[in-house]
């Protein structure tokens, strides 16, 4: 993981101007300046995390529906804090990057016990989030992901139409 970001993700101590981030959520109208400016915000490099992540936030709520994932693009270079090698460390209030194990949401037996994707996730603070701008915002169909829970990220496609983005298992009937 630290080499692939070393050499994809990071230059100099900087978030590469040009990467795309994605964050998942169940809210259809996310608007980054509406958000607390004293919280961080998590966004994955590649859209797999926050598919399964609009599912954790849905089975929090107990609403299972529609999620969203932003695609946004960073628009020059954002200075990180740190790179943080080991899964297990949490980031805190930080610009960041790290490895992150992948949940197949909240409250169901996969969950706790997999299976597990690993993802690389980035920490931005509200200084940062000035820096990156919107492209893109698919829908996605919640109850798509709870059916395919069970299956290694082998078996799953990430799919993206114009405005939607789905997972399918390659090996389901």
């Amino acid at each position: 993981m630290k080499k692939y970001v070393y050499s994809k993700v990071l230059v100099d101590g900087c978030i590469k101007k040009g990467t795309t981030l994605y964050h998942g959520t169940t809210n259809p109208s996310l608007s980054l300046e509406s958000l607390d400016p004293t919280r961080a915000m998590y966004f994955g490099l590649e859209p797999m995390i926050s598919l399964w992540y609009t599912l954790e936030e849905s089975e929090r709520k107990k609403e299972i529906g529609k999620g969203y994932i932003y695609k946004y693009k960073t628009m020059e270079e954002i200075p990180i804090d740190r790179y943080i090698e080991r899964i297990r460390e949490h980031p805190g209030e930080e610009c960041c990057v790290h490895p992150q194990v992948v949940l197949r949401g909240y409250d169901n037996y996969h969950a706790c016990m997999g299976p597990f994707d690993l993802s690389i996730e980035v920490t931005l603070l509200k200084e940062q989030r000035e820096k990156i701008r919107l492209l893109r915002v698919y829908q996605v169909d919640v109850k798509n992901l709870q059916e395919l829970i069970a299956l290694p990220v082998r078996e799953l496609r990430l799919i993206k139409y114009k405005d939607e983005m789905k997972v399918n298992g390659m090996y389901t009937s």
